[in-house]
């Protein structure tokens, strides 16, 4: 029989008094929930996502946390999984979850783009921007990429034994697989959109993969600018970063020019082409210097320039002075509608009322349908006189186009010669040509110029009416000439082909250097050269040199007398004056 001592029996009734605690302690503990034993997000959890403002064990990274006043708000930037690297407008925000602050009048425009090794990139673009104190939450959802498995190819039994190459694996390529363009802008803050999608304000960082499509197409936008639209047909390299900088154009606000004149009731030629009786105002001009001509019957012509600046108006009061050397022709036809033309200048239309200097001056009718009818008249100062023209029609071995064009004043070229303007109103007649197909040109300096093909068939008339187009907006790269010449009304050449009559405004006109050449009846020709720079105005001004008569008969110089007598003289005046008093009864005679 076992004895058990006392002592054994006292450490017996502790160890099992100690077991009994510890078996009561684990009944009472309070077990874990589902998800800290599996591992799975509670409620708690995922509504801790959508709000990344309670707290948590991961606190968010906060970005300019400090607003100031009400005038900014929040965009508060969340992923799954989180720690993925933020890009807001191209700028590195940070590490997920985040929050970017948000100047609630800036561009409602915004980039987002996340990344993170092992997931797909992922972007988005907001459109708005957060009230004041408001908070725009962004939750991203990034997609795991799944490695590209090899299939292995097998024979199939049926088959009959065929050679099977054997396929050797590309090596892997070590960088990224993306590059980058950079956008920026002169000025900056434009507002950038790439392949339809807005990235955000220039400067901006747009990734591009190397294998998508070499076509993109960049917009650049900016109140007060000309839009910037450019094609990039090519992909950055691996790492590239291909830069683009739009240098934008700022559009022209427009400016008028009010003019008046004593006497009133001019015609006032603006630029060679508008035209109005004072007093008038020209609106929508663009802003620099323009050119004005101011003619009246009895009256001195005028020109001058006129300043426009940008929404202000340029005040022109012109005074005219009498003219005291012309007279007056009063030109008519059978049938009436001709073209007149004095000393190869147009005048306008028969019937029609003309005022010239005095002298000789050679008369041209031009009507389509009929042969070229001229003849020469002798203007006398301050009377008037007339002429009329009996106009024979063509003949079956010659043709006639008659030109009317949009605006007028505009130079008519067939085949490369010159035949003149085309009149405000009416048509220009070019008769007496060989039938067959003729090259029509028709310019003018502030429209685009017009190219085609005209008929001409004997013993017909060709009809022309052409409305130009409005010239291209002048860009950066071209510059504006600007030609005038005392007197006016000379012919511009540059680089030997007709521009117009000055005063005369050139736009759009490429850098370089040219050769200007100034033609009018009576005066030398003006050859200068000038240089065009890209962005300027160049004005050119040329006073004409007159041709020097060359006498018809030769000049008999008297011999000397030997005294200088008071009766010497009375006598040689008295010859003088009986010699002009027969010359001027012989003209009267004449006349």
């Amino acid at each position: 029989m076992i004895q058990i001592r006392s002592g054994s029996i006292i450490v017996i009734i502790l160890l099992g008094m100690f077991f009994f605690c510890t078996a009561v302690s684990d009944e009472n503990e309070i077990p874990l929930n589902n998800s800290q034993t599996h591992g799975f997000p509670d409620e708690q959890d995922i509504n801790s996502f959508d709000n990344p403002t309670e707290s948590g064990d991961d606190s968010p990274i906060i970005v300019n946390a400090q607003p100031v006043g009400e005038q900014a708000g929040w965009v508060s930037v969340n992923s799954i999984p989180s720690g993925a690297r933020v890009m807001f407008d191209g700028l590195d925000q940070g590490i997920t979850p985040v929050q970017v602050r948000v100047i609630t009048t800036e561009s409602p425009f915004h980039q987002i783009f996340l990344s993170m090794d092992g997931y797909q990139d992922w972007s988005t673009s907001l459109s708005e921007n957060p009230g004041p104190g408001e908070t725009i939450p962004i939750n991203a959802y990034l997609v795991p990429i799944i490695p590209t498995q090899t299939p292995t190819i097998t024979s199939t039994p049926t088959l009959p034994p065929t050679f099977i190459p054997t396929v050797t694996p590309s090596p892997t390529l070590i960088g990224p697989d993306y590059g980058w363009v950079s956008i920026d802008s002169i000025p900056q803050g434009a507002e950038v959109t790439f392949d339809g999608v807005f990235q955000g304000s220039a400067p901006a960082l747009i990734q591009v993969y190397t294998t998508g499509t070499p076509s993109h197409q960049i917009l650049v936008r900016m109140a007060g600018y000309y839009d910037y639209i450019s094609s990039l047909s090519r992909n950055p390299g691996p790492g590239e970063t291909i830069p683009i900088t739009a240098r934008l154009v700022p559009e022209a606000e427009y400016g008028s020019i009010k003019v008046t004149s004593t006497p009133s009731q001019s015609l006032v030629i603006l630029d060679g082409g508008n035209q109005d009786l004072t007093p008038c105002t020209f609106s929508d001009i663009t802003p620099g210097i323009h050119y004005l001509k101011i003619t009246k019957d009895g009256y001195q012509p005028y020109s001058t320039e006129a300043r426009v600046t940008s929404a202000g108006i340029t005040p022109v009061n012109i005074q005219l002075n009498p003219v005291v050397r012309t007279g007056t022709l009063y030109v008519t036809s059978d049938p009436s509608g001709a073209d007149i033309l004095m000393d190869g200048i147009y005048q306008g239309q028969t019937p029609y009322t003309l005022s010239a200097y005095e002298g000789y001056h050679d008369i041209t009718l031009k009507l389509s349908g009929y042969q070229t009818w001229k003849s020469g008249v002798t203007i006398y100062p301050g009377e008037q006189d007339r002429i009329s023209g009996t106009l024979t029609p063509q003949q079956q071995t010659s043709g006639s186009v008659q030109v009317a064009s949009i605006p007028g004043n505009s130079a008519v070229f067939l085949n490369g010669n010159y035949y003149g303007l085309t009149p405000v109103s009416g048509y220009l007649d070019i008769p007496d040509l060989t039938p067959g197909s003729y090259a029509i040109s028709i310019t003018h300096p502030q429209n685009q110029d017009y190219n085609g093909i005209v008929k001409i068939t004997g013993g017909q008339v060709s009809t022309v009416n052409i409305a130009l187009q409005g010239a291209i907006r002048p860009s950066a790269i071209n510059g504006t000439l600007s030609v005038n010449s005392h007197p006016s009304g000379a012919y511009v050449f540059l680089d030997n082909i007709l521009r117009g009559m000055t005063p005369v405004m050139l736009p759009s006109v490429l850098p370089g250097t040219y050769t200007v050449t100034l033609r009018m009846n009576d005066y030398h020709d003006a050859v200068r050269p000038v240089t065009i720079t890209g962005g300027s105005t160049t004005d050119l001004m040329i006073d004409m040199i007159p041709v020097t008569p060359v006498p018809t008969e030769p000049v008999h110089t008297s011999e000397p007398t030997p005294t200088n007598t008071p009766v010497s003289v009375l006598t040689s005046l008295s010859g003088v004056i009986i010699v002009l008093l027969i010359a001027g009864y012989a003209g009267r005679i004449h006349k």
